[in-house]
């Protein structure tokens, strides 16, 4: 599948891309602090916009119009989801990029001592495109 240019108005985005991308943003009503987010940094959604938006059944596919009617493109909608560290929309609109490591179990030098039977707490943390997946392993398990 062919990714848009930054320069894509979001009019322009493929419909097999719009639906992918209207999932995510369904999800747990995401599409509402993407909103929020554009409004703090440009000032093109109000609540009032936002109270609109949900009165439709599809709700991010309306934010998405209301996105492409205010000439929104590819690249500015990319701009916010990277800030927002929205990975997993992001990674409909962009090729994938190599997974960084941001903080892994064991950065601080220090040993770790734990009593049999008590919980250990292990942080890790990556970026990447698709959105890297966990797994813990313990021995061969």
């Amino acid at each position: 599948m062919t990714l848009p240019s930054p320069d894509t108005t979001i009019t322009d985005i493929s419909p097999s891309l719009i639906s992918e991308l209207t999932f995510i943003l369904n999800e747990n009503n995401l599409w509402k602090s993407v909103a929020r987010e554009f409004n703090r940094r440009f000032g093109i959604f109000q609540n009032s916009d936002i109270i609109s938006i949900q009165r439709h059944p599809e709700t991010s596919w309306r934010f998405l119009q209301y996105l492409a009617k205010h000439g929104c493109t590819v690249g500015l909608l990319c701009f916010v989801l990277r800030n927002m560290q929205l990975y997993g929309a992001l990674s409909i609109l962009v090729d994938p990029e190599p997974v960084q490591i941001i903080q892994q179990p064991g950065d601080d030098n220090e040993t770790k001592h734990i009593f049999k039977g008590r919980e250990l707490k292990l942080e890790c943390r990556a970026i990447g495109i698709p959105p890297p997946n966990y797994i813990w392993y313990h021995g061969n398990d």
